[in-house]
């Protein structure tokens, strides 16, 4: 079975990694998003339009997908998405910190739930979850660069 998946995986190494960054990227912009949704709630009475995390799930079956993840990879990965997600809803709704205090937070969380996920995966996996890491702070990066030109 690892050869069949591994061929499928060499056949089309592009939708392999088109659907990795997808993953990964849904997982990283929803703590971001977060982020700037919160400020902007901050500022407005209501926080009807803050953004809205992917489930668990979502991100699991989405991580399952991109890395090729066993059904007992996805059961202890599973927990630690849970984790992030309630530290991250927990962290949004603080009131007593700064934004600066809250974007380091956040940051501590990502990495922590980060290296428990790594420390899940086989060797591929892990190369291709730092790829996607990468392109996804090449996007954020862009993103910000957009938003600050916008203004």
């Amino acid at each position: 079975m690892k050869y069949v998946s591994r061929i499928l995986i060499a056949a089309n190494p592009l939708v392999t990694k088109l659907c990795l960054v997808l993953a990964l990227t849904l997982t990283l912009v929803a703590g971001f998003t977060w982020m700037a949704s919160s400020a902007a709630a901050q500022d407005q009475e209501s926080s009807a339009n803050a953004t809205k995390m992917p489930s668990p799930d979502e991100v699991v079956h989405l991580l399952g997908t991109k890395l090729n993840l066993s059904d007992n990879q996805k059961a202890r990965i599973k927990p630690i998405i849970e984790e992030r997600r309630q530290k991250l809803q927990t962290l949004r709704s603080d009131t007593s910190m700064r934004q600066f205090q809250k974007k380091r937070k956040m940051k501590s969380i990502l990495d922590d739930s980060d290296k428990k996920i790594k420390a899940i995966l086989n060797d591929d996996q892990r190369k291709q979850y730092a790829q996607v890491e990468q392109q996804m702070r090449e996007q954020m990066k862009e993103r910000r660069q957009n938003r600050g030109s916008s203004n």
